[in-house]
């Protein structure tokens, strides 16, 4: 049976476990997420971490291609949701199961607490459905990745991969980044910026197509003083203008959360200059792959990354809501977007 924690987690034996289910990393999010309910599921040695929150359907809309009138419709809802695994980093896996496990098993402890449950595909793959759940299968934003090649031994050998419009892309922001200080941010800094970073943060995420609750950068703080996320400011003069973070495992770069300035962000290149640096750091490091995640696919292919396609499977609990939404759900699209092919044959 397994043993259900709401916000309030116990101690437990992670020694084995990926660094992102280990307690110093879930306990970020269970001390600084008002607005989400964060939930454990424990059971012998499997361990299962979920959310429940309020999604904003009027920020997906552009994904949706029904008529007039249900859009509409739409725009008006919400949807208190059970999400299976952790909303802010939703790219990676947030289970360790040591026995077979059957998804239903967790269904009557989620149930009444919610109007839905979305389970992300990686999840899906690794339960049964043997009560034959009626799951709506959902396209959602690709995950972009860039594979590290053996051969960049450095970040000049990976500049020479790409063909000569994509090097002198690279050039170009350095160019214009060249008067921007960067610097790793210490607690002190982190304290100082406050307010500023998640005001960079929030310029970001303000034009999201799809959103739940606000992401709260005391989360970051926390993961940067138990060392899970390294954090960068970028500074024009003595003003920060953008951050940009990232965390590491045994095998890959993960690229988390950023926020920048879009008033210097054009001339200055501020984002960009992110990225580039990301992969720097990456093959310093000598990982095998970025993961970048599932924001501006286009401009990211500029630089090597390519899509990984990624669905979710989303259960309403009443029946006639389900089937509405089995119905309107099934004119969700990604959006088209051009890859780009950077390197040389």
């Amino acid at each position: 049976m397994w043993k259900t924690y709401i916000n309030k987690f116990p101690s437990y034996v992670d020694n084995n476990l990926p660094f992102n289910l280990r307690q110093n990393f879930l306990k970020s999010f269970e001390s600084n997420n008002s607005k989400i309910q964060n939930i454990l599921f424990l059971k012998d040695k499997s361990i299962l971490f979920a959310n429940v929150l309020k999604i904003t359907l009027s920020s997906g809309l552009d994904y949706n291609f029904s008529n007039y009138f249900v859009k509409n419709l739409l725009g008006l809802l919400n949807i208190h949701a059970c999400f299976f695994s952790n909303w802010y980093l939703n790219n990676l896996p947030f289970y360790k199961f040591n026995e077979d496990v059957d998804i239903s098993e967790f269904y009557d402890q989620i149930h009444r607490r919610c109007s839905a449950h979305i389970i992300p595909e990686y999840l899906m793959k690794s339960v049964t459905n043997n009560n034959d759940i009626d799951y709506i299968k959902i396209r959602i934003e690709d995950d972009m990745i860039l594979n590290l090649r053996r051969e960049w031994t450095d970040f000049n050998s990976y500049l020479m991969s790409l063909k000569s419009k994509y090097r002198k892309n690279i050039k170009m922001i350095y160019a214009k980044s060249d008067c921007l200080k960067i610097k790793q941010l210490k607690t002190l800094d982190l304290e100082l910026n406050k307010d500023r970073m998640q005001f960079l943060f929030d310029q970001v995420i303000e034009n999201s197509n799809f959103s739940g609750p606000r992401f709260n950068v005391e989360i970051l703080f926390s993961l940067v003083k138990n060392k899970i996320v390294d954090l960068y400011g970028y500074y024009l003069k003595s003003k920060l203008v953008g951050f940009s973070s990232y965390m590491a495992d045994q095998d890959d770069f993960i690229s988390y959360y950023v926020g920048y300035d879009k008033t210097y962000n054009l001339e200055y290149c501020v984002y960009p200059r992110m990225l580039v640096d990301k992969i720097k750091y990456a093959i310093k490091l000598n990982k095998n792959k970025i993961i970048f995640g599932r924001t501006a696919n286009e401009f990211k292919s500029n630089f090597g990354a390519t899509p990984l396609k990624s669905y979710v499977y989303i259960k309403f609990h009443n029946r006639l809501s389900h089937m509405s939404f089995k119905y309107i759900l099934r004119k969700n699209r990604v959006l088209p977007w051009v890859q780009r092919r950077p390197f040389k044959k």
